[in-house]
């Protein structure tokens, strides 16, 4: 069984967000993790490792809701 911190499952954890902030209201250490995995998800874009099937909906929804 594969752990956590393979590529893949990391890159599922980091697109489920929904930048909801519900997890930096819970912490009680006050952690921003949508900050990071929105963060996250910008370098994964830029180095050109986040995969378009993630980001090509979304793309294309912001696109039809923009026409």
């Amino acid at each position: 069984m594969a752990g956590l911190d393979g590529p893949r499952i990391s890159t599922r954890i980091i697109a489920a967000c929904q930048q909801c902030g519900g997890c930096k209201n819970a912490c009680p250490k006050d952690i921003d993790m949508g900050k990071f995995f929105l963060d996250f998800r910008g370098l994964m874009v830029d180095d050109g490792s986040y995969p378009p099937t993630f980001s090509d909906f979304f793309l294309r929804d912001m696109e039809f809701a923009r026409s």
